[in-house]
């Protein structure tokens, strides 16, 4: 993740020969976490802005007859309304996916700490069902968040499809 990968490195002298190496977003609870927030937000943000159109294209497929294929609907969408109207409605799935991602982030972040799976090395020795176990908890908690936005999403694409 980018944010681990963030070190500030410091000398207390430049001829002192050993650096102090302070990682920004890791080491304790707090940064743990504000991490793991900051970078649910991120993906949530960044996956929505590229999925949004494509399942706009779907609800259109679902919910229009006269509409036969993808590239059907991406031509009458086109025609009609032009292409940013993929976008109308925006805004609830986006905060939805940040709030999700977030979540979801944050709790597997805090349940691999309280079931002491926390070592991400390559050569690591945690028990799978330990990660397992942290996925589906996490996803539980998330998707309590996600579901009411998503029918605030289908409610608003449907909407528009109606105007």
């Amino acid at each position: 993740i980018f944010f681990r990968s963030l070190v500030m490195t410091t000398a207390a002298t430049k001829s002192s020969p050993t650096a102090v190496e302070t990682k920004w977003f890791s080491g304790t609870h707090t940064k743990d976490g504000l991490r793991d927030l900051l970078s649910g937000m991120i993906a949530g943000f960044v996956c929505k802005i590229f999925e949004y159109p494509m399942d706009t294209i779907k609800v259109l497929q679902q919910t229009q007859p006269d509409i036969t294929s993808s590239w059907d609907a991406v031509v009458k969408v086109q025609k009609h309304r032009g292409l940013m109207s993929l976008y109308q409605g925006l805004a609830s799935p986006l905060v939805g996916s940040m709030l999700e991602c977030s979540v979801l982030f944050v709790t597997f972040g805090y349940i691999k700490k309280m079931l002491r799976a926390e070592d991400d090395s390559l050569s690591s020795t945690v028990p799978a069902w330990k990660v397992w176990s942290s996925g589906g908890l996490s996803g539980m908690f998330s998707a309590g968040v996600l579901t009411p936005f998503e029918l605030i999403k289908c409610r608003l694409q449907i909407q528009q499809q109606g105007a």
